[in-house]
């Protein structure tokens, strides 16, 4: 009896120590793992902080550690070996372990010892996780929200307006203003910037200016092209901007 009560004990002891050990995440919070020395890296995460109703949670390989078994709970989640999750690009790997195979433990060992070998950008939410191959990933994630919210609440915006003499689209958000330039030559449009005032980030705002700037270069068959990087994206992953597309990569 005693040996059955210590063996309950401690397992109970055991459960308690996973809660403590593996990441506790949110309904609604991204954790996103990045590496701060990577340009996509960088670039893919201000794309997750523009997702609306989100909080995002960083964790920058280049400050931040996990223990063998956070690595394990990762592998498990993207449902990869461990040493699936190395990137057999980097410079580590190349100069310690491109002649090692390494085993599951052997894998687990190096990324928590050092975490830079881990292959980035992964989102984990929702019991999910994700390994994000490009940077435009991030904007077509359509993740449902239901208990926490993003403490950036939408704010009251004006009807958007469109200024031809300056071209450019704009809206009022109280006293601040975003807005998207653009450059017209005959039939030819060139959308150039998108500026959202960072108070009012990670609510979607952009994305409405640009589809408006969008709409009137369907509604007059202009020829498009984007230098700004925001509304590329947004053409690329809607849909109905399909024949945008096809002009924006010159087809």
């Amino acid at each position: 009896m005693f040996g059955a009560q210590k063996t309950l004990n401690t397992i109970v002891w055991f459960v308690k120590l996973l809660k403590k050990i593996y990441m506790q995440i949110a309904k609604n919070e991204i954790l996103f793992i990045y590496n701060s020395s990577d340009l996509q890296d960088r670039q893919a995460l201000g794309y997750a902080k523009s997702l609306p109703d989100h909080i995002i949670k960083e964790v920058d390989l280049q400050r931040n550690k996990f223990t063998e078994l956070q690595v394990q709970q990762i592998a498990e989640m993207l449902d990869v070996h461990p040493a699936g999750l190395i990137d057999e690009k980097s410079d580590i790997y190349k100069k310690t372990y491109s002649d090692v195979e390494l085993t599951r433990k052997g894998a687990l060992k190096a990324m928590a010892s050092k975490p830079q070998l881990m292959k980035t950008p992964i989102a984990l939410y929702n019991d999910n996780a994700r390994a994000i191959e490009s940077p435009f990933e991030v904007i077509k994630w359509q993740m449902a929200s239901s208990t926490v919210k993003n403490p950036n609440q939408p704010q009251p915006m004006s009807k958007i307006q469109h200024d031809k003499s300056k071209q450019l689209f704009y809206a009022d958000l109280g006293s601040d203003r975003m807005k998207l330039e653009y450059t017209k030559s005959g039939r030819a449009i060139d959308f150039t910037s998108t500026f959202v005032p960072p108070s009012h980030r990670n609510q979607g705002l952009g994305g409405q200016l640009v589809k408006a700037g969008l709409d009137y270069a369907i509604d007059n068959k202009l020829s498009v092209s984007a230098t700004c990087p925001f509304v590329a994206t947004v053409i690329r992953n809607h849909p109905q901007y399909g024949d945008l597309l096809k002009s924006l990569n010159g087809d």
